[in-house]
């Protein structure tokens, strides 16, 4: 190996924890552990911990892309010199994959925070096809059905993976099944704080520039809940003894709310919702371009009160009793609203498009 391939750094993504940077910098680069110890001041044995153990989490179909593309994207920016050594430990990926090594960490956050928020939900799962580029988040409901909640591409469930952020329960199966760590249920917490954080330090600037802004109200944040409202209502009896809500007006709500996802519509409320949706640019990605329009042609089919309601409970994740204050109603007639809400909008995702609806993204 020639020196200047041993003295070569990885250019890794920001997020990459320091563990995975020192694993590839051995195994690529093939840089010494008693070396890469003296730079870091600590003791030899910690960084070759940390490369069986990440040697040892390659059995992860997630980990292991996610490491041979960051190797791979490494490989192919330096001389000839250096890609000739650096591809000798490592499989190139086709160019299908995606790319982990070009992940930006604001997107990392803001994705693997609803991904991290749906898995909180009781049964949750993230499921992972080999051969598939995008994993779904499903778990089951009340009566033991599956229930798709979000749609994941590939690249944020590889870094969330290498994060230890979820971990599989068997790597050796064809479709591979990854639950949310402690680790995970941590970086809830901490993306959280900082979401509140940043929509604090906006809504005070705008208190600040805006001098006809007269309302010191607080912002509105977006409270962390481990599973939706209408999952809640969907576990209650009627008077007969039957869920409150049936499995297709379920799916019906997180259609909604994982159209409003996807959108990544910036709005508190369904009125600056809609008025985003009429008035915004079009988005550049055909995937959140599709799902606002979703989003609007449903909101629009809903109309007054019933969007509201609909909007609240299930994009927003607002409680009933919230919402019920918010909009002015009476004690417990939130749900009776919500309950018509989501069979107007089973009737029209029936009607417009199909019992399964379209493919997302």
């Amino acid at each position: 190996m020639s020196f200047s391939a041993r003295n070569a750094k990885i250019e890794c993504p920001d997020w990459l924890p320091r563990a995975a940077e020192n694993y590839l910098e051995h195994t690529v680069l093939g840089r010494p552990i008693r070396k890469m110890a003296r730079s870091q001041d600590c003791h030899p044995s910690t960084i070759l911990r940390q490369v069986r153990r990440l040697e040892t989490k390659r059995d992860d179909p997630l980990i292991d892309s996610a490491l041979t593309s960051i190797s791979t994207t490494f490989a192919k920016r330096k001389t000839d010199e250096q890609r000739e050594v650096s591809e000798m430990s490592l499989d190139i990926v086709p160019e299908s994959a995606a790319n982990v090594a070009g992940l930006p960490k604001e997107k990392l956050d803001q994705d693997g925070l609803i991904v991290l928020r749906r898995l909180c939900e009781r049964g949750a799962v993230l499921a992972v096809a080999r051969d598939m580029e995008s994993a779904v988040v499903v778990r089951e409901d009340a009566e033991g059905h599956s229930v798709r909640t979000a749609v994941v591409e590939r690249d944020i469930a590889e870094a969330i993976a290498l994060r230890d952020w979820i971990k599989c329960d068997d790597p050796n199966k064809r479709i591979n099944r990854y639950y949310i760590t402690a680790e995970g249920l941590r970086a809830v917490q901490e993306l959280t704080a900082e979401e509140e954080n940043r929509a604090h330090v906006l809504a005070q600037d705008g208190l600040t520039v805006s001098k006809s802004h007269r309302s010191h109200e607080p912002a509105k944040i977006r409270s962390t809940v481990t599973e939706s409202p209408i999952m809640g209502l969907a576990r209650r009896k009627d008077k007969f003894g039957e869920p409150f809500l049936s499995k297709s007006q379920v799916s019906a709500g997180e259609r909604l709310r994982q159209d409003f996802e996807i959108s990544q519509l910036d709005a508190d409320d369904v009125q600056e919702c809609l008025a985003r949706l009429s008035n915004d640019k079009p988005a550049s990605h055909r995937g959140i371009r599709s799902a606002r329009q979703r989003l609007h042609a449903a909101l629009t089919d809903l109309g007054s009160g019933l969007s509201e309601v609909a909007m609240e409970c299930c994009c927003f994740l607002n409680g009933i009793e919230s919402t019920e204050n918010k909009m002015g109603w009476s004690a417990r007639s939130g749900k009776i609203v919500l309950r018509i809400a989501l069979t107007r909008l089973e009737i029209y995702y029936n009607q417009i498009e199909g019992k399964h609806g379209p493919l997302i993204g």
